[in-house]
């Protein structure tokens, strides 16, 4: 229970003591000009100590008002004896209740009550009516990205990587795992492309029985990183292509192949040719597009004519 609002000394609060911490946003610069204009509307929440007082909920109202250089500060305090697990109730519906929890904040409110609910269904019971999921299969997902490197933690706080390749990230060795989020990172790629990635470098790896890191050391990935083109989708592309290259060799010297007979083919417009997938199959498809009796004539005699083609003959052959 709270016992008493009161003022205290900002230099006795410990600032560093991040225990309940669950807010992931440091930039405090709006909440002190809020503060300067408006003063403190609700006070934090800290835990009495013998050397002064641990916070308990309002991390960044404390840090605003050092920004603005207060001395004192009028704060709710909880005894010493508190019940940590009441601690924690305060510090996570203090803010699920204020805004929506981002995927590491959401980790943190549920890495807390772990401590005193270990089993997962008595967790999801106990953290739905805090604000927190109260799926299992969702707890299960969320609650180790807060152990995460912070690198790959701010890798999913700038969505720059989904939260399932982040998970598939965390089950290679620590190096490997921070030099794949690197990758991603500098790409900025749609979650599809970003497991794309992530599924042919493990591929290649295992392969060729190579550690990660060499993989990504290969020159053509180095020379596009280290391109000055702004333009991360073509750089994407391009480490896309070479990838899909090593990983898939014999596909992709058919691939190429076929682009180039398909070329010599000199199609009309309306007119494509599509090869079985992967080359896997002896079925090719053609579609013919016309929006007309004469548009249709036209596509009969580009038929007549690529039935002539030589170069078809090599195609299908």
């Amino acid at each position: 229970m709270i016992s008493e609002t009161r003022q205290v000394s900002v230099s006795c609060i410990d600032t560093g003591d991040n225990r309940f911490r669950i807010t992931t946003d440091t930039d405090t610069t709006r909440l002190a000009a809020s503060l300067q204009t408006t003063g403190l509307i609700n006070p934090p929440v800290l835990l009495e100590t013998d050397s002064g007082f641990r916070i308990v909920c309002g991390f960044r109202r404390v840090a605003a008002c050092r920004q603005l250089a207060w001395s004192k500060l009028h704060a709710r305090i909880l005894p010493d004896a508190t019940d940590p697990l009441h601690c924690v109730r305060l510090a996570v519906t203090d803010n699920a209740f204020q805004r929506s929890l981002n995927p590491l904040e959401t980790s943190r409110g549920l890495a807390l009550l772990s401590e005193f609910y270990p089993d997962p269904a008595s967790l999801a019971e106990a953290a739905a009516p805090l604000g927190l999921p109260g799926n299992a299969s969702l707890i299960r997902k969320l609650l180790p990205l807060c152990r995460f490197h912070p690198d790959l933690q701010d890798g999913i706080l700038t969505e720059h990587i989904a939260l399932p390749v982040a998970l598939e990230l965390d089950t290679f060795s620590p190096d490997e795992g921070l030099a794949l989020a690197g990758l991603l990172r500098s790409l900025n790629l749609s979650l599809s492309k970003q497991r794309e990635i992530v599924g042919l470098v493990k591929e290649i790896a295992l392969r060729e029985e190579l550690p990660v890191h060499r993989v990504l050391d290969a020159s053509p990935i180095r020379e596009t990183m280290a391109d000055p083109d702004p333009d991360r989708n073509r750089k994407a592309a391009r480490i896309r292509s070479y990838l899909r290259r090593r990983r898939f060799p014999a596909i992709t010297e058919k691939e190429e192949r076929y682009a180039s007979l398909v070329r010599q083919l000199k199609l009309e417009p309306g007119v494509h040719l599509t090869p079985p997938p992967h080359f896997e199959g002896p079925a090719y498809t053609l579609t013919l597009q016309f929006r007309n009796h004469a548009e249709l004539a036209a596509r009969r005699d580009a038929l007549d004519r690529l039935l002539q083609a030589t170069v078809l003959r090599e195609i299908l052959d």
